[in-house]
């Protein structure tokens, strides 16, 4: 016999066991059937009126559960269709997005390119700022030189219209000086007629043309109209005692003066006359010569 013969004897023999078990247990158990069966029919026909009970509710239940299932049925065709109008939208939207996104790429581009041009003109600005400043500082030179060219220019005016003044006061004295010149030769003239010998009158010969200035003035006691005058030249520029020099500011003549004493660089001189009898007082710096301007 094959292993799977005897494992099929095994098997029956224990169901036989098995079964006789069951027989003796029933055998010893016995009952009256009938009564039980009534009593099961009773208690059957009683779970039955309750199953059929329950079973009319489950129905009920069933028929409601089913009107919510096909009432949510149409929710989730609803909601279906609402998703898949969204699903739409937001394709639709992704489709946006990413054109936004294009879109901001091409604005991120232009916006550096923009700031690249901004900072160009900026650093443009800052070099106009700076020329600014720099022409701003040249205008505040320009023009404090040209309030200074408008001060010269008004003292050059000023001194202008004084040597005008000075220069109508030479004419009007040269005119004298030449009128009374002439008088003087007319004199002379008349002199040498009446056998006057002029040369041995006048003191040495004529002085040479010496240009001196004038460096101190110091009055004289007992004399104050005429104080003594030193000048910057003396015997070493062939001065000698006797020499008359003419004394001038600018072009305006302001005394006459003789030399008194002579020293190697300068000399003393003694006031013969001033230029009018209000006596215009010399200074230091005035120009003194032995020849007229």
């Amino acid at each position: 016999m094959s292993g799977l013969a005897k494992a099929f004897v095994v098997i029956v023999a224990f169901l036989s066991v098995g079964f006789l078990g069951v027989e003796s247990a029933l055998y010893k158990h016995r009952t009256d059937w009938k009564n039980e069966y009534d009593q099961l029919k009773s208690r059957y026909n009683d779970l039955a009126n309750i199953s059929t009970r329950e079973v009319r509710t489950l129905q009920g239940e069933v028929r409601e559960k089913q009107s919510f299932i096909v009432t949510k049925d149409s929710e989730v065709n609803t909601l279906k269709a609402e998703l898949d109008r969204l699903a739409a939208l937001n394709q639709d939207a992704n489709q946006q997005l990413d054109r936004r996104h294009q879109e901001n790429q091409k604005l991120q581009n232009n916006l550096d390119v923009i700031t690249n041009q901004i900072e160009e003109k900026d650093k443009y600005i800052r070099q106009l700022n700076l020329r600014i400043d720099q022409q701003k500082s040249d205008l505040d030179v320009a023009i404090r030189d040209k309030e200074t060219a408008e001060a010269q220019v008004a003292r050059l005016t000023n001194i202008k219209n004084a040597h005008e003044r000075d220069l109508e006061d030479l004419r009007k004295t040269f005119a004298k000086t030449t009128k009374e010149l002439r008088d003087n030769e007319l004199l002379i003239s008349m002199l040498r007629d009446k056998g006057v010998d002029i040369e041995s009158i006048v003191y040495g010969p004529p002085p040479p043309p010496i240009e001196g200035v004038v460096v101190a003035v110091r009055p004289i006691q007992g004399d104050a109209e005429h104080p003594l005058v030193l000048l910057s030249v003396g015997s070493n520029d062939k001065v000698a005692k006797g020499y008359q020099f003419s004394v001038h500011r600018g072009n305006e003549f302001v005394a006459k003066v003789v030399v008194e004493k002579v020293m190697p660089d300068m000399a003393g001189c003694r006031v013969l006359f001033f230029k009018d009898h209000a006596g215009v007082p010399i200074q230091e710096g005035d120009r003194a010569s032995t020849r007229l301007p």
